[in-house]
């Protein structure tokens, strides 16, 4: 079997294991709407929708990034297209159908090895956690509220924070940098990977969480939610974002997200609408997912179209 026969058959697999978890889900979300559904003010609605949807690229383009801090070297549209593909594996609990997938690709497209893989796919992880602490301790602190105090106090917040600083200071020692690397055998990345490169990335992911907590502020609004200004609502996403990405439990956080957007709502509005913000909230991110999946169809079809007219 040929490289490009066997890169055709895991986009099959994929596209049908991703197809089984989306109805599943969308199946178990339905059965938990609200009762009613309150007035939708449908601009501010589709303004939130395309944020989300700007917020779900956000992290192919970061992708991207990572990938060529790790060596792999491939065009940007390659890039999202195979990371947009890939996105169906989020919904398969472990992550373990979006990691193998991300692998095979890579090896068969760029002829990159599965520890650079593998160390981007856990970069990605960790500046998806660590920006979001580092964003909800921002935002915490300027939304001046008890909603999150909780669940996490401001000092546990900076503690957290500091520590992963710390670890990551520790880790970028040159010495320790190189061990490491050496270990993993990825030493071709170990003069990308700098405290520069690092905090940009860092600066990168922490925009995102304001991209998509700006869609969720406007979301709110649509639903006639006045009285929680953008950081009120932004501690809220931002601590219900996090739970969802550490449940690794939960595929991309189905129900752990949305169990704590309504305990923190409920707090300032009634129960049935907090709700229904949280299921719109995840109907927003499963557009943005379904509108990446399709860009990434298109651009894995569009490149095999090239390569057959090429030979």
């Amino acid at each position: 079997m040929t490289r490009k026969q066997l890169f055709r058959l895991i986009n099959i697999a994929m596209f049908a294991i991703g197809i089984a978890a989306l109805w599943y889900y969308a199946g178990l979300q339905w059965d938990k709407r609200p009762p009613a559904w309150p007035q939708v003010n449908w601009p501010l609605a589709l303004l939130s929708l395309v944020l989300a949807v700007a917020y779900s690229f956000s992290y192919g383009v970061g992708w991207h990034l990572i990938t060529r801090v790790m060596g792999i070297a491939l065009p940007l549209p390659t890039s999202i297209a195979i990371w947009g593909y890939s996105l169906f594996g989020k919904y398969v609990p472990g992550n373990i159908v979006l990691v193998t997938y991300r692998i095979g690709a890579y090896m068969l497209r760029a002829q990159a090895r599965t520890q650079e893989v593998l160390a981007a796919i856990g970069l990605e992880s960790l500046f998806s956690v660590g920006s979001g602490f580092v964003f909800l301790l921002l935002v915490a602190g300027l939304a001046q509220l008890d909603l999150v105090s909780a669940y996490v106090s401001p000092q546990q917040l900076v503690l957290v924070v500091a520590g992963l600083a710390a670890l990551g200071f520790v880790l970028l020692l040159p010495p320790i940098k190189r061990r490491i690397f050496r270990l993993l055998r990825l030493e071709a990345a170990v003069d990308s990977v700098n405290f520069t490169v690092i905090a940009r990335l860092l600066a990168y992911y922490v925009s995102a969480w304001c991209i998509i907590t700006l869609s969720f502020w406007l979301l709110c609004k649509s639903m006639g939610i006045d009285q929680l200004s953008w950081s009120s609502c932004a501690a809220i996403y931002g601590a219900a974002g996090l739970s969802g990405i550490l449940a690794v439990f939960s595929p991309s956080g189905i129900g752990v997200r949305e169990g704590l957007l309504v305990a923190l709502l409920s707090q300032s509005v009634p129960l049935e609408l907090a709700l229904a913000v949280a299921l719109a909230s995840r109907i927003n991110s499963l557009i943005g997912d379904l509108a990446a999946i399709g860009v990434g169809f298109a651009g894995l079809r569009v490149l095999s179209m090239r390569e057959a007219e090429d030979g």
